[in-house]
């Protein structure tokens, strides 16, 4: 895959001065030696992680750091401002064109909207999630977007918002239930992998089998290998038992069961690893 970052085209994964720039699951991932981790889904969600170094030293629309989820951001002189209030106060104009402060539209009467987003978000699926993330703006957002969408985009609304609101709780250490169906926000995988909402970012590989099992970051949204199953990356992204996997051996593939000797042993690929075995070597005796 290819990313483009300021007019030059490079392949992923790259890595630069200072930084690396990855596929990451269903995500573009940047990490900065100085800290800070970016995470875009290639649609309509970035996040950003930063180091506990930069507690309390952060300012913007991501907010101060202070472990607070609202404290003075959403105030002006004491006064408690909305959200489209607190967003016109970041933004930046053109040099030569300035920015016009988006208005609210007016609310309209969205009983029924507000029905079905309590609903899912205080359904079963989430119950876990109300405990460690707050629901209510979510809820609140759910509405709002309801609201404003053609008849035929708000299923793409509703899903934005319930999608963003698992994503959060999966990020604050939450248990997610599967909450979506074939009704409601399907999500298809290609190369037999199966969605999950909280899946391990260390998914295990043909070349890396034991990488799940020193994994510290928290899950992620996307497509993840079944049970009993691996990623291909030697021969493809397809998902096979590891006892399929091939071996590497100067840069060409194996396939499990052929061989290959060298000096002194014979080895054989089983399960992406070679068996090798000891042979006896022939010895050169000279006279002085």
């Amino acid at each position: 895959m290819y990313f483009s970052c300021i007019l030059i085209r490079i392949q992923l994964p790259y890595n630069g001065p200072g930084f690396e720039i990855e596929n990451f699951f269903n995500y573009i991932k940047v990490d900065s030696k100085i800290g800070l981790t970016l995470k875009w889904n290639k649609e309509d969600s970035l996040m950003l992680e930063l180091d506990k170094k930069y507690a309390n030293s952060t300012c913007g629309l991501c907010g101060d750091f202070n472990g607070i989820s609202k404290y003075k951001e959403f105030y002006f002189e004491n006064t408690p401002i909305t959200n489209f209030q607190f967003g016109n106060q970041w933004k930046v104009n053109d040099p030569i064109e300035d920015c016009q402060d988006p208005i609210p539209l007016p609310q309209k009467s969205c009983t029924d909207e507000y029905d079905i987003c309590r609903k899912i978000l205080t359904g079963s699926a989430f119950i876990e999630c109300n405990d460690i993330v707050s629901v209510n703006s979510y809820i609140d957002a759910c509405v709002h977007d309801m609201c404003l969408c053609d008849e035929i985009e708000k299923s793409s609304c509703l899903c934005d918002t319930f999608t963003e609101y698992s994503r959060q709780c999966a990020h604050a250490g939450g248990q997610l239930q599967n909450w979506r169906s074939p009704e409601l926000c399907p999500m298809t995988c290609s190369s037999g992998m199966q969605y999950q909402e909280c899946g391990s970012p260390c998914a295990n590989t043909c070349t890396n089998s034991e990488r799940s099992h020193v994994c510290e970051d928290h899950c992620v949204d996307g497509c993840f290998c079944p049970p009993g199953t691996v990623l291909d990356d030697i021969n493809g992204n397809a998902c096979i038992p590891f006892e399929q996997c091939s071996c590497m051996y100067n840069g060409e593939s194996y396939a499990p069961g052929m061989t290959y000797s060298a000096p002194c042993r014979s080895c054989i690929c089983s399960g992406g690893e070679w068996n090798c075995i000891d042979l006896p070597c022939r010895g050169i005796c000279s006279i002085q």
